[in-house]
């Protein structure tokens, strides 16, 4: 709460309290003039019931400036009251000063204060309804107290008239410019607390930004041991595979030592375009690449050329973009395949499909070789599998990350990878990933 506002409290109660005083001290006025007018009503029962309604009145009178006038209810910016609450209170108050003026004349000008609290208590135009019928009232104590004579009436009138204009103003005004300072002040606790909940909001947000960063830093990291291992890994055990079989060829066989040298300096040249191409893409996306499906047939006749197995290939869809998300993943599942087809399979078939399914881009890569070991764990079925399969989800063995990786790229864009043997003999890969990629997938969230 503001020193304004505490400010405004006690002017308020000051000039609440200043009302009340004039309130009681008229009402001490009218009885003393009263029972001083009348002194045979001390020993009436007009006495006591001008007695007990005086009571009454004070009761009430201050029950109404403690619920509406208090500075409790001023800070919550609560005027006018509720018009029912208002009205009940405001004819409780009438309603007894004209008993009051039933059993004695004088009692009349306390309608001065239900004059005031109509001002207080209602806004145009329905302050009309309280000050005209307190008006009255006035101007029935008015007439009767002092029987003026004829030609004063209108005079009389007038003057009274104007004072309560005046007077009416006066109360009405004050009130109203009270209140719009409590407003107004408040406005400026809610702008500041408006304020105070924003500048958190941005603490949280920095904060937010903060851990996305670093998450984003974690998933590039990820992603760039897939792509080292994918790449110059794989390029790295071929040279050292074909390097041995030169020098153990070149005692019995130079011909095919030489072949064999010659298929290790493609390797290595093949690297190092991939290893550029990756780079490329670490400063700006690549402008030209093919087509998903042009890639992997080259992938798939260069790894049948290398390792001497046949590639039949169905792919039905081109129509993913070379710099989506699903583009890489698909085509390092598939490279990542073949390499370890080429590796470790001795295949003499492989059938290459990609193919849409509904909502779901289905990657397979199957081989007639040896089959895999023990490689795999148990886990959901992926969609296309047969009714006798079993469903696993796939992970390297230790020292490895060729299968994890596939997985997890596959798992990153909200799919599924499933390795499976195949009937007669060999391995079925399988990638499913939805063609809509939820929201922040391609980092991991």
């Amino acid at each position: 709460m503001t020193n304004e506002i505490t400010r405004l409290q006690q002017t308020s109660r000051r000039m609440m309290l200043v009302w009340l005083i004039v309130a009681f001290c008229s009402l001490t006025y009218c009885l003393f003039g009263a029972f001083s007018d009348q002194p045979q009503m001390l020993h009436s029962w007009k006495g006591a019931a001008l007695l007990l309604l005086v009571g009454i009145f004070v009761l009430w009178y201050i029950n109404w400036y403690w619920r509406f006038y208090q500075p409790r209810a001023w800070t919550q910016s609560v005027w006018p009251p509720p018009w029912r609450r208002a009205l009940r209170q405001w004819a409780g108050v009438f309603l007894l000063i004209s008993l009051m003026t039933a059993l004695h004349p004088l009692m009349g000008w306390l309608f001065w204060c239900a004059f005031g609290m109509g001002f207080g208590m209602f806004k145009p135009p329905w302050v009309l309804l309280p000050v005209c019928l307190s008006s009255l009232g006035i101007f029935y104590a008015l007439f009767v107290t002092s029987n003026p004579p004829p030609d004063a009436i209108i005079w009389m009138i007038l003057s009274m008239g104007l004072a309560l204009l005046s007077v009416g103003y006066s109360v009405y005004l004050m009130t109203r410019l009270l209140h719009q300072r409590y407003e107004r002040e408040h406005v400026f606790l809610e702008l500041e607390d408006a304020h105070r909940q924003l500048a958190e909001a941005h603490r949280q947000l920095e904060r937010s930004a903060e851990r996305d960063a670093e998450l984003a830093v974690l998933s590039e990291r990820n992603r760039l041991a897939r792509e080292m291992h994918d790449t110059i890994g794989h390029a790295l055990v071929l040279i050292a595979v074909k390097l041995e079989a030169a020098q153990r060829l070149r005692a019995v066989n130079p011909e095919r030592a030489d072949h064999e040298i010659e298929v290790t300096k493609g390797v290595v040249r093949a690297t190092m375009s991939e290893l550029r191409a990756s780079l490329a893409d670490l400063r700006a996306p690549t402008a030209e690449q093919c087509a998903l499906g042009e890639m992997l047939a080259r992938k798939a006749c260069e790894s049948g050329e290398r390792a001497g197995f046949s590639v039949s290939t169905d792919l039905q869809t081109n129509a993913i973009e070379p710099h989506q998300p699903l583009y890489e993943a698909l085509y390092r599942v598939g490279a990542e395949a073949l390499t370890n087809i080429e590796k470790h399979a001795h295949a003499s078939n492989v059938t290459l499909s990609l193919v849409q399914q509904a909502e779901m881009l289905v990657l397979r890569v199957e081989d007639d070789g040896v089959g895999l070991p023990a490689l795999v764990i148990s886990g959901s079925r992926a969609s296309g599998a047969a009714p006798g399969d079993t469903p696993t989800r796939p992970s390297s063995p230790p020292g490895h990350y060729g299968i994890t990786g596939m997985r997890e790229r596959v798992e990153a864009l909200g799919g599924t990878l499933t390795l499976r043997p195949r009937p007669g003999g060999g391995t079925s890969v399988e990638a499913s990933i939805p063609s809509s990629i939820p929201y922040g997938a391609q980092y991991g969230a």
